[in-house]
């Protein structure tokens, strides 16, 4: 670890990636539109957080080895957003009550999502944030859609635990759209009696992108709708709903690789994991849940289960949708939410499934009621998806 005292200058920012703290030393700096105090910020691995200030300021960082940090003065941070963003402030809580956030990967919806929820504490608003971003979720673990109430200025959404879980299973979102829109619906529920709701998306827009973007913005009916990026879709939501949208630059130098989105989500699952135990449960005593859908096992009920003897590492959708199969091989170390009492409260691991038996590492003492399967596995190699296929 080294400790260094950094300068910010008024039209700087800087840009630093975790693992690392950050406390203001001197003069007002400011994170993602809150006000930083004397005590640190946490910068988790893998992510890079933006330090500004209106004049002049100082603040004491501490570095891990693999930190590090920069100064950047054009496209980047906060600042870049807020001329656009200011006029709609003094309308929040009043004429803009939803706001859907789009844009491709990489693009700052994340970091708006935090900027414009800060903006609305400052406010003291009630905002309820809707994490629909399954490949890189950060209220929950990746292939699952979760909301939170906030009332605090917040540095990082990860430092949240959400309040409501909804089970989606998949992290690529091509050919599971009406799914994920299904999630973001049902969530909003949970958040119904706030002053703001905001809304972060996935960054599909390519291919059929644009056109779920299109059908969620429908369904969701939001009264602001910003976009980070992607030409086509700002062209394509400017026809569909005009004033209602607002074109944001996006910042530059943020792209992560497929190796850090990867890191990212592995995190995660570990997160989720950390007092893990293990337990048996007999599968014919829960139902089991995959996009949203609960299946009765051992082919019971209009939606049900068969549970296929295969090395073939296999999830199986009859056409209907109601018929689900799922090989024996594809659910060992396959990662999974766990249900009681009418809500997602835990995560496991399956080990591996002997006659009628799961032996899982789990969070929660069973019994449970449901166990929400994903196309993920989670190995000592680490991630591991599960092949997804419709007959």
């Amino acid at each position: 670890m080294r400790e260094e005292i950094l300068i910010i200058h008024e039209n700087e920012v800087l840009l630093v990636s975790g693992p690392a703290s950050v406390r203001r030393f001197e003069g007002e700096v400011y994170c993602l539109g809150r006000k930083i105090t004397d005590y640190p910020v946490i910068v988790r691995k893998g992510r890079v957080l933006p330090f500004e200030t209106p004049k002049y300021a100082s603040v004491k960082i501490l570095l891990s080895d693999e930190a590090y940090y920069e100064f950047q003065n054009e496209n980047i941070g906060c600042k870049i957003w807020e001329n656009d963003v200011k006029k709609y402030v003094e309308k929040f809580g009043n004429e803009i009550n939803k706001i859907l956030i789009l844009g491709s990967t990489d693009s700052g919806k994340t970091t708006l999502t935090s900027y414009l929820s800060n903006l609305a504490v400052e406010k003291r608003l009630k905002v309820g944030i809707i994490d629909g971003d399954v490949g890189q979720s950060d209220l929950t673990p990746p292939a699952f859609i979760g909301s939170k109430v906030i009332t605090e200025g917040i540095f990082d959404l990860r430092d949240l635990i959400a309040d409501n879980i909804y089970p989606i299973g998949i992290i690529n979102v091509a050919n599971f759209e009406k799914y994920i829109i299904k999630g973001i619906i049902d969530s909003l529920k949970y958040v119904k009696d706030v002053d703001l709701i905001i809304i972060n998306t996935d960054g599909y827009v390519d291919n059929g992108g644009i056109e779920y973007k299109l059908n969620l913005a429908k369904e969701v009916n939001p009264d602001l709708i910003f976009i980070t990026s992607g030409e086509k879709l700002s062209k394509a939501f400017l026809e569909k709903f005009g004033n209602k949208v607002e074109i944001l630059k996006p910042p530059s130098g943020i792209n992560k690789s497929k190796i850090i989105r990867i890191a990212r989500r592995e995190m995660q699952y570990s997160r989720y994991l950390v007092t893990a135990e293990k337990s048996t449960v007999n599968i014919n005593e829960v139902k089991v849940g995959f996009l949203g859908m609960k299946f009765s096992p051992f082919g019971t009920g209009e939606y049900s289960m068969r549970l296929i003897d295969s090395f073939e590492e296999l999830i199986i959708f009859d056409s209907s949708m109601n018929k689900l199969g799922i090989t024996s091989k594809a659910m060992e170390k396959m990662f999974v939410g766990i249900e009681k009492e009418g809500k997602i409260k835990g995560f496991g691991i399956i080990d591996y499934i002997y006659q009628d038996k799961l032996r899982m590492r789990t969070t929660l003492k069973p019994p449970f009621e449901t166990l929400w399967f994903t196309s993920i596995k989670v190995t000592d190699s680490g991630e591991r998806k599960i092949k997804v296929t419709l007959i």
